[in-house]
């Protein structure tokens, strides 16, 4: 049983192992019996700590701050956030490019009206292409 203790105490101390869990597979222990032991060492002041409400976990009180500085660094985004918008764009020009299309055949039709009707539906499915490219590309989310 001793040396179950000593065991235990240097697993929570040197360790900072906390899962009761953890430790009683290790001490290969029921975990029940770790937390006996883990409230015997606590009264005997052995180890300055609690167990949780749940009980599977033994925190230490006694934890040391480090002196260290805290580096903080930005993670980079993942790949789920970074979005392809060359489909978007390139439906939106695509749009652009109709419009123009139908612009110059409208412009340049000379009163037939067969190629008037022609640029007339270029004209609008351009144009609808366009505003679908540059919704989709507007409601993009932004970090």
């Amino acid at each position: 049983m001793v040396d179950d203790k000593e065991k235990l105490v240097r697993l929570v101390l040197d360790e900072d192992i906390s899962s009761i869990l953890l430790l009683s597979e290790k001490l290969e222990l029921e975990d029940d019996v770790v937390r006996n032991l883990l409230e015997q060492l606590v009264q005997e002041g052995a180890l300055n700590g609690y167990l949780t409400e749940d009980g599977k976990r033994f925190f230490r009180k006694d934890v040391e701050v480090s002196d260290k500085p805290i580096i903080h660094h930005e993670a980079p985004p993942s790949r789920m956030v970074e979005k392809d918008e060359k489909a978007q764009k390139s439906v939106a020009i695509f749009g652009m490019f109709m419009i123009i299309i139908g612009v110059i055949m409208l412009l340049t039709s000379q009163g037939d009206i067969s190629i008037e009707n022609f640029a007339t539906a270029l004209l609008l499915v351009g144009g609808v292409f366009a505003m679908c490219g540059c919704y989709i590309i507007g409601r993009r989310k932004t970090i």
